[in-house]
């Protein structure tokens, strides 16, 4: 759809929207109003709602509705066709047609999906050869459908105009890390876990999947797990990093796991859709039994392998969905930092997450004592602290703020000064364990 005929289908159901909604008042100012007349009259409805009479929301509902889908499908076209015209600038020749792998894909385009590879110049047309709302993409494969990776460099080892450059002038330190007054001993454990991703030794080939699996499995009690009817298996790079930042993690604080009291069990992996971060992992809280507290961490192959996802990858970085030098390789280590924060929960016996302990420290050491609301999850303050220091996803939540800290910490190499501020403070309490 061209500019102007956007612009005109907006405009047709902007003024059909306005036109309903004066009708209805209309209508119901000529019949006499009541004090429970109006109330409904003014109540908001969803556009799911059966239609209701006498209510302007639910009467011009069907526009609202109809103008969502006119503005998602638009978008979808424009993500689609800049793909596509950047692909073809890089020379890729075959495109695959990526579904969410939910049951909410329809008939169309799992037919798409079935019949993968295709030329790039002859792929299906998002959306016009499938359907308004279109959730599906095109991402580069060669001619045996094998996924390539991305188009340009998202990587966190050169420079990709981030706020943790180690050119920033405000990075005082020579690793990069910035001035952020912490202690020898902390500046120590920096070094050393520099020294131990550099000098890191896997004990077993990092493009076997299945060793790097049993490894996790028999050191960590963490379940493996990766479907077989998958549409994309999780990458090699994503599971060697996760095996290298647990190594790093435990050889640091080998009571965490093993003191008694906690423990990771595997339980039977749920499928996790829906969800824009297309999480590669995620923890599962159970209840308490036995005193212990259960989690587990399960590597859910459902979405994986988001190397190959060049827009969503794009789009993080954009919008600072993962802040900084992370990158996709990092979901698993944020999904084990949630697993944290539940066990540092659990070992402190407060009502109060240990997550919101942390980050409401930080938030009044910047802001001061008196802001002294306890609901962070309900201050916007906060969240404009949360999103201006830690990014788009860290404002979501104390819990989120949490872990893509901790990921940025314990995960990549040169985290800036806010999360080694951080690291200073789970520090101490890892240690206490």
């Amino acid at each position: 759809m061209d500019t102007d005929d956007f612009d005109e289908a907006l405009d047709n159901h902007a003024q059909s929207a306005i036109g309903k909604g004066q009708q209805e008042l209309y209508s119901s100012l000529q019949s006499g109003m009541s004090e429970d007349d109006l109330k409904q009259l003014t109540d908001v409805t969803s556009a799911s709602d059966d239609r209701q009479s006498g209510n302007i929301s639910s009467a011009i509902n069907t526009e609202v509705s109809q103008t969502q889908t006119l503005l998602r499908t638009e978008a979808s076209s424009a993500n689609n066709d800049g793909a596509t015209d950047a692909m073809k600038e890089n020379d890729v020749e075959y495109v695959h047609l990526l579904t969410e792998g939910d049951e909410k894909v329809c008939d169309i385009c799992d037919s798409y999906w079935d019949s993968n590879p295709f030329e790039i110049d002859d792929a299906p047309n998002i959306p016009d050869d499938t359907h308004p709302n279109c959730r599906c993409q095109l991402i580069p494969c060669d001619a045996d459908d094998t996924l390539l990776g991305t188009i340009g460099n998202n990587d966190d080892s050169g420079d990709d105009g981030s706020s943790t450059d180690n050119d920033d002038p405000d990075n005082d330190n020579p690793d990069g890390s910035g001035d952020d007054g912490s202690d020898d001993t902390l500046q120590d454990k920096y070094d050393t876990y520099q020294d131990y991703q550099r000098d890191y030794q896997a004990p077993f080939d990092e493009t076997d999947k299945d060793a790097m699996g049993d490894y996790i499995e028999s050191n960590y009690g963490i379940e493996w797990k990766e479907k077989k009817r998958a549409h994309y298996k999780i990458s090699p790079e994503t599971m060697a990093n996760t095996v290298r930042v647990l190594d790093r993690f435990f050889s640091y604080y080998p009571n965490f796991l093993d003191n008694g009291q906690y423990k990771f069990t595997s339980l039977e992996s749920h499928v996790f859709t829906g969800s824009s971060a297309r999480a590669e992992a995620y923890v599962q809280s159970l209840r308490w039994r036995d005193g212990r507290k259960e989690q587990s961490l399960h590597l859910n192959s459902k979405h994986g392998d988001l190397e190959a996802q060049q827009k969503m990858t794009d789009y993080s970085f954009q919008t600072n969905w993962f802040r900084g030098n992370d990158t996709s390789t990092h979901i698993p280590t944020h999904e084990f930092g949630h697993a944290v924060d539940n066990n540092l929960t659990a070992a402190s016996g407060s009502d109060v997450r240990v997550s919101e302990q942390i980050l409401t420290q930080m938030y009044r050491e910047d802001r001061g004592d008196h802001y002294d609301s306890s609901d962070f999850q309900h201050n916007e303050d906060f969240k404009h602290w949360a999103f201006d220091n830690i990014g788009t996803y860290g404002s979501k939540s104390t819990a989120e703020g949490f872990a893509e800290l901790f990921t940025e910490y314990y995960g990549c190499d040169n985290p800036r000064p806010v999360a080694v501020r951080f690291g200073k403070i789970i520090d101490n309490m890892l240690r206490e364990m």
